[in-house]
């Protein structure tokens, strides 16, 4: 019967796979995240070493499935393959849309980002130095950052969370 079936793929070959069973005119799903690595993101797998394919035993060769670069085995292939349900992949892939949708509004939009090139003055926007204007010097890690203020007739360089600051013009 034609559904969705369960492959276990060789370690780290779940896109190769995809891609081999694509070219074979096999419908694939291939559930994944975004992980965010530093300052970039990246995509993988949801279920590692996994990915599920929509055919029908009967009409396709289990063994040409099997021989597929990338791919280890169909999980439960047996005599009579029975697929998985189709509620099943539909409610992977509303959950999968949802985590993608709640990544998306959790990205600070480009016109919001903190970008300042040393020697920026900037603008302290809350907190203890609230209001006091500074000359931006460099990033500290990924949330933080070094401004040069004048405090008590003395140039002074304090680290502050670089979501404090606005450019000041």
């Amino acid at each position: 019967m034609k559904g969705w079936y369960l492959v276990h793929c060789k370690p780290k070959s779940e896109f190769r796979a995809k891609m081999n069973l694509e070219m074979q005119q096999i419908e694939t799903y291939l559930p994944s995240i975004k992980l965010k690595k530093g300052d970039s993101y990246s995509t993988a797998p949801l279920f590692p070493n996994y990915l599920f394919i929509f055919f029908h035993p009967e009409q396709v060769s289990v063994r040409s499935i099997h021989s597929t670069r990338g791919v280890a085995s169909i999980v439960g292939c047996c005599e009579r393959m029975r697929p998985l349900s189709s509620k099943l992949i539909e409610t992977i892939k509303v959950q999968e849309q949802r985590a993608c949708q709640a990544m998306l509004e959790s990205v600070v939009p480009a016109d919001e980002q903190h970008t300042f090139a040393t020697g920026d003055k900037v603008s302290i926007k809350e907190g203890p130095f609230a209001a006091l204007e500074g000359i931006y010097q460099q990033k500290s890690g990924t949330k933080r950052c070094h401004i040069l203020l004048s405090l008590m007739g003395r140039e002074q360089s304090i680290e502050v969370p670089i979501t404090v600051l606005n450019k000041s013009h």
